[in-house]
């Protein structure tokens, strides 16, 4: 099924990464593995991205400035509107030093660089971590830095290597996944937070499309894949947590879970995730997941840890 124009089990699986993720913000125990949420969100994006990449390669109209003028449309709006409560929150309730680096923080997510800047100052799961209002933020430069060099990449492979475009891109997130792995143990936050380790989820679901394209699967295989796809990611929530070596090769248990997902449209857990109530989670994600973490950490601030004080900010996230 789809809802205006989208799949909707997509917009469900959307759904399910951000409710994660919020999740894992408002408490740590809640759901150990929860912010792998982004990594469903990387393999989602890649395949959603490719699909609208190819389409006016195929018909011979691609403008590389029409794929970064939507993209501007699509991410700015929400995001300067988060910058600027931030902004405001944190001249009202911070101290200088931490004002300061909430301005810096400012300064690299405009330009979505902020993923660079967090790995040279601290790790995702440190304390101090808790106090950065655009730590969340992360994501967006993996994702911004990642389609800086995929859209050119994609049309010289389908303008003048077309049969080997799809090895190409299975070779290109191989050697991803192997640079995040190998820097796991030497280089924590290289590996957590640069688009070079984390491209091979984005690769993922850019070659779910060349099996959309190429493969034909049965019901049946589709129904087995479906909820075996589901299966890996609730595993992952369970499984995975703040000091587990991520990501690495355990990313491929969100991954490789959603990607089922995604080539397996008449699945049972599809039909499941397709429910109007996720779907219209999924349709304000995007924004959804702007919002919940700074007001979590000027709430947590000003007010203290409370699991009741962090439900009610989960809560008037959705507002």
């Amino acid at each position: 099924p789809t809802t205006h124009g989208k799949r909707a089990d997509i917009q469900g699986m959307r759904a399910i990464a951000v409710l994660a993720v919020l999740a894992f913000h408002a408490s740590h125990a809640l759901l150990p593995g929860g912010f792998i949420g982004v990594d469903v969100f990387f393999v989602l994006s890649g395949y959603l991205i490719t699909q609208v990449l190819l389409r006016p390669m195929e018909e011979t109209r691609f403008s590389i400035r029409d794929f970064y003028r939507r993209r501007i449309r699509r991410l700015y709006p929400a995001l300067f509107t988060v910058l600027a409560f931030t902004l405001i929150m944190g001249l009202v309730f911070f101290p200088p030093t931490l004002l300061k680096e909430l301005v810096k923080s400012q300064f690299f997510t405009t330009l979505f660089l902020s993923n660079l800047a967090f790995a040279r100052e601290t790790g995702y799961f440190d304390l101090q971590a808790e106090l950065k209002p655009l730590l969340h933020t992360w994501s967006l430069g993996v994702e911004e830095q990642f389609y800086l060099l995929f859209p050119p990449i994609l049309y010289v492979l389908h303008r003048w290597a077309k049969r080997f475009m799809w090895p190409a891109l299975g070779l290109l997130a191989l050697w991803s996944l192997w640079f995040s792995q190998t820097r796991l143990a030497s280089h924590a936050e290289v590996s957590f937070y640069f688009p070079t380790s984390r491209a091979f989820e984005l690769l993922i679901g850019a070659l779910c499309v060349g099996i959309d394209r190429h493969i034909s699967l049965p019901l049946l295989a589709q129904r087995i894949l479906s909820v075996l796809g589901l299966a890996l990611i609730t595993i992952g929530f369970i499984v995975i947590n703040a000091e587990s070596p991520f990501p690495g090769g355990l990313a491929l248990l969100p991954c490789l879970g959603a990607a089922a997902l995604l080539i397996s449209p008449q699945g049972w857990a599809n039909r499941w995730l397709a429910i109007p109530p996720l779907v219209r989670v999924g349709d304000i994600s995007y924004s959804l997941y702007l919002w919940h973490w700074p007001l979590l950490v000027f709430v947590r601030v000003v007010l203290g840890e409370a699991w009741w004080i962090a439900l009610a900010v989960v809560i008037a996230a959705f507002g």
